[in-house]
């Protein structure tokens, strides 16, 4: 639990795709301070679904220097890392 607030904060990667996608808008309804890494595409054409959720976006630069300082910022309880690359077609390169 977060000393800052009293209320326990959550980093979830992943959370405009499937999984990420359940599980964000669940914690916030448990009570979790709800804070997401989105890449900048997923920003703009995912979060917009999930815009009831009451989180926080934070959009990832690509650089392992984000992300740092995406954690520093928002300091978590606890992380989920559910982000993942689909290549819905795949190829031999």
């Amino acid at each position: 639990m977060s000393a800052r607030s009293g209320t326990r904060r959550a980093l979830v990667t992943g959370a405009t795709g499937f999984l990420g996608g359940a599980l964000a808008p669940a914690l916030a309804t448990a009570g979790w301070d709800v804070h997401a890494i989105v890449r900048p595409g997923s920003a703009a054409e995912r979060a917009a679904r999930l815009s009831a959720i009451p989180w926080t976006l934070h959009t990832h630069d690509g650089t392992a220097d984000g992300v740092r300082t995406i954690i520093r910022a928002v300091q978590p309880d606890c992380t989920w890392h559910l982000a993942t690359k689909f290549l819905a077609e795949h190829a031999a390169n």
